[in-house]
């Protein structure tokens, strides 16, 4: 089984994903984090550039596979909502 999430600048986010799948999960199965926070400062990460590469360390600590999502949403949009569908059909 595959459990798969999107994480947008919220590294305790996989902390406690992980920890709630060991600790509940009996099954075997792959957790694939979709790192979808900007590498670049922006209001949504609080100007901090840093909580890409958090993640992707993260995710590599914990032996966890971390698929970054391509920045498709660089140019200014009104609608944070395509941003969003964006970064969603990349993940499909």
């Amino acid at each position: 089984m595959k459990i798969v999430t999107p994480v947008v600048n919220n590294p305790e986010f996989i902390y406690i994903q992980y920890y709630t799948l060991k600790k509940y999960f009996k099954g075997d199965y792959e957790f694939i984090v979709f790192n979808d926070a900007k590498p670049f400062p922006d209001f949504t990460n609080g100007n901090d550039s840093t909580i890409h590469d958090k993640i992707s360390n993260l995710c590599n600590s914990l032996g966890i596979k971390c698929i970054p999502v391509p920045n498709l949403h660089q140019q200014k949009m009104d609608c944070p909502v395509v941003r969003c569908a964006q970064a969603m059909d990349f993940m499909y």
